[in-house]
């Protein structure tokens, strides 16, 4: 049984299918390799991508890429029209690189992650090639080798850079001399080595491929230097040369990443930071449309509020399936109504059948007209209601939210028909003193907001920190923006609630990264082991939290070391100190 044990491990296990690979040939392809069917009703190849790159086949992964209907879609709803519109978008436009340095990316393909926002903050962003190099150096191997912070060091001459090889001084001068690209460590290898490029980055892969084994790694220095001989005889300082250019390659190959594909990405990130920066109500409702980020949508849309767009909720008499840019009134201009694809429970057939019902027939009058003249579940009437989709029509009053919409979605559930909806009439409480009726537009106010994120996973009416802002001020509390304008190892304490959280095993124990969030801005903060292990399992949920700990400021990213962390609706009982 070992044996055969030993014969399986490193086999694969199942069959796996790229999501963009493609194989190309002049000849049928089942005259050249064997086929078969995916679970899904794919054709793919039985041999894996090595197998069909032996066979000399060529293979191209072929990407489907939210940020490419969200580019197109936010440059049509700008007025950018024509086939080059991308390449219309000017290509180092200072408000754009100025907002990339500034690390106000959430929302941005590929900057907006709490280590690309940390890395954009640091380095000085002067141009896309500075872009190219940020999205190369986030890489896990860049990082690692402590390649990342070099760089920024070096980017802002806090060190001084030196060519460790002239021959690639025309290549080096945008990374300050560091090889960073597998474009670099190619070239490095082919100038030296005498080699073509296909033969060096077949040198290249080997290094990677190798682990760090010693003894595969002489063999393929073996081969190198084998070449380099052959390429310059008798040259005793080109052999050195040679030598010198494969240990280096050997440090760095497993560090780089490939240029091109860091190119391709940076060119879109650049485009959608661009209309960030240009044309924020397009980019938001594309950005909504086409919701692909690392952060959950509230994130998102927290982050457009902050730039000034303007969003109203989903309305049974306004909204068409998606999110579409409207003009509210003159003086709000351009403002972005969310679609009725982001009711949660209404199923996207009831969506479009209430589209067509009011396109036919005119707008609904009333709660009962809806249910009478479009075919609706409980649940999906319930979330209309709710979310504040249905405010406007009798009998649902904005300002009496959330009384007569739990009224009517407890009617509903009664199987009530449309005249007893139509007929519903519920007197909010009555506050005696101006005390009470602050406390009751709050709770009020509080609701809504609960069930906006419950029903549309994002807040349209409030930002649930600014309802809150008053009460965590009682508590000391700052707002992220004030915090981050302390000064470093300044001890802050801030409400907020959580983005995204990713925690890590060490060899101390578990620590936790968490991105803070209110209505001002985002904070990175790190709970460190011997925290971790005195407040447990603690951030489990948005919170929101109270949390103390202490500013610190790394060449010019901030982030938060936090030596306290509770639930705020815990605050009184624990006390504030």
């Amino acid at each position: 049984a070992l044996t055969l044990i030993r014969r399986l491990v490193g086999r694969p296990r199942h069959v796996a299918v790229h999501p963009g690979g493609i194989v190309i040939d002049w000849r049928p392809l089942d005259q050249v390799l064997p086929l078969e069917l995916a679970p899904k009703g794919v054709v793919i190849t039985q041999y894996d991508l090595v197998a069909v790159g032996k066979l000399g086949l060529v293979k191209i992964d072929l990407l489907g890429n939210r940020c490419l209907s969200e580019i197109e879609e936010a440059l049509t709803l700008a007025g950018w029209m024509g086939p080059l519109r991308l390449e219309a978008i000017p290509a180092e436009d200072p408000p754009t690189l100025k907002m990339i340095g500034r690390a106000q990316t959430i929302g941005c393909f590929q900057l907006e992650s709490p280590a690309m926002r940390s890395l954009l903050a640091r380095l000085p962003i002067r141009q896309q090639s500075d872009l190219i190099a940020a999205l190369a150096l986030i890489r896990p191997g860049a990082a690692a080798g402590e390649v990342k912070n070099t760089f920024v060091r070096l980017a802002r001459g806090e060190e001084k850079g030196a060519m460790p090889f002239p021959v690639l001084a025309d290549r080096l001068h945008e990374t300050h001399g560091l090889l960073i690209y597998e474009e670099d460590i190619m070239v490095l290898l082919a100038r030296t080595g005498g080699i073509t490029l296909g033969e060096a980055d077949e040198l290249r892969r080997g290094i990677v491929k190798s682990g760090g084994d010693q003894l595969a790694l002489s063999s393929l220095q073996a081969r190198f230097l084998k070449c380099a001989g052959s390429s310059f005889p008798k040259d005793n300082r080109a052999l050195a040369r040679a030598r010198r250019a494969w240990s280096v390659a050997a440090r760095f190959a497993a560090y780089s990443f490939n240029k091109a594909h860091a190119a391709s990405y940076a060119l879109l990130a650049y485009c959608s930071a661009y209309l960030k920066a240009h044309h924020p109500v397009e980019f938001g409702c594309a950005l909504l449309n086409h919701h692909q980020g690392l952060y959950p949508l509230r994130t998102e849309v927290a982050e457009l509020a902050r730039m000034g767009v303007k969003l109203l909720g989903p309305q049974v008499n306004e909204s068409v399936y998606r999110s579409q840019c409207v003009v509210a009134d003159t003086a709000a201009g351009k403002v972005v109504r969310v679609g009725l694809d982001k009711v949660r429970h209404l199923s996207r057939r009831a969506a479009l059948q209430m589209i067509e019902a009011r396109e036919k027939g005119g707008p609904f009058l009333s709660l009962g007209d809806l249910v009478q003249r479009v075919r609706l579940a409980v649940n999906e009437v319930a979330a209309l209601v709710l979310s504040g989709a249905c405010d406007g029509i009798p009998p649902l009053d904005g300002a009496a939210y959330p009384f007569v919409h739990e009224a009517a979605v407890e009617r509903l559930r009664q199987k009530a028909d449309a005249g007893d909806l139509d007929g519903l009439r519920v007197v909010p409480p009555q506050p005696a003193t101006g005390e009470d009726a602050e406390r009751m537009r709050l709770y009020q106010a509080l609701v809504r907001v609960r069930n906006e994120l419950g029903y549309l996973e994002m807040h349209v009416s409030a930002h649930p920190m600014a309802l809150l802002r008053g009460e965590a001020s009682r508590y000391s509390c700052l707002s992220i923006e004030e915090a981050t304008r302390s000064p470093g190892e300044s001890t802050v304490r801030i409400a907020a609630i959580v983005a995204a959280m990713r925690r890590v095993l060490t060899r101390q124990g578990p620590m936790q990264f968490i991105t803070l969030e209110d209505e001002t801005g985002v904070l990175e903060a790190v709970v460190f082991p011997v925290v971790y292990r005195r407040i447990g399992e603690r951030v489990t949920t948005p919170g929101p939290f109270l949390v103390v700990g202490k500013l610190k400021v790394q060449e010019g990213a901030e982030h938060l070391e936090v030596g306290r962390l509770e639930p705020f609706h815990d605050r009184k009982r624990r006390g504030s100190s």
